[in-house]
């Protein structure tokens, strides 16, 4: 509201972002839009500087704890996770290739977002129901009613596969594509540790159905049939 003080609104749609150093540019000179740009630089770099961070202690903490492959555990002289810097700053500039080249940047990057978090709500839903209906870990002092978790883990399981369908064909193939990788790191994890690899059938079958179809959904992609950029 106090922007409209300012300056009328045919010319705030017409501002560049971030719109706020115009109208200060407008209010009290270049100064005000040079104070607006600074912050917003120093925004993106502690913002920048965050998700390095969280981005490379996460797969080392998994690596610590024996969900990563040991490599990424490793670390130089002075005990920075050396490896999961260097994978995980090649991974976002890959993203950052991407960005540029796709049509839409923010609707790509939304939609790999949504089905890549889809695929944990499916699992976690699907595990509630299973536990229920098998009446296990029901036993503790705060545990829901045996009902209770057959009527909501049934429900939340049926209502995240809904979401996952309605996601359609590019929802499908953004997600194979983006968990395919994941299971050869997997697999190199476990072998490094001596355990077996994929040991149920059931564990075997979804891996391959993973692959196969994120290999169908790349050339789908890049034979220009279903486009997912």
């Amino acid at each position: 509201m106090l922007s409209l003080g300012i300056m009328p609104r045919e010319e705030m749609a017409q501002l560049a972002t971030p719109s706020m150093a115009g109208i200060l540019e407008c209010a009290i000179g270049p100064v005000g839009a040079a104070i607006v740009n600074l912050g917003v630089i120093l925004s993106l770099v502690g913002a920048l500087l965050g998700y390095v961070i969280i981005a490379s202690e996460t797969p080392f903490e998994a690596a610590r704890q024996g969900s990563f492959p040991l490599a990424f555990a490793k670390t130089n002289k002075h005990d920075a996770p050396v490896v999961t810097v260097l994978v995980s700053s090649g991974i976002t500039q890959l993203f950052l290739i991407v960005s540029y080249v796709a049509a839409s940047t923010y609707q790509f990057f939304y939609s790999c977002a949504v089905n890549t978090i889809l695929v944990p709500y499916v699992c976690s839903a699907a595990y509630y129901m299973v536990i229920g209906w098998k009446n296990e870990h029901l036993d503790g002092p705060h545990a829901p009613s045996v009902g209770k978790a057959r009527f909501f883990g049934t429900l939340g399981f049926i209502y995240t596969l809904f979401l996952v369908w309605s996601t359609g064909l590019q929802g499908v193939m953004i997600t194979t594509i983006l968990f395919a990788p994941a299971i050869p790191v997997y697999i190199l994890g476990e072998r490094g540790r001596g355990k077996p690899v994929l040991p149920h059938l059931h564990d075997k079958l979804i891996a391959a159905v993973v692959i196969v179809v994120a290999i169908i959904s790349l050339y789908l992609h890049f034979a220009g049939i279903a486009p997912i950029v």
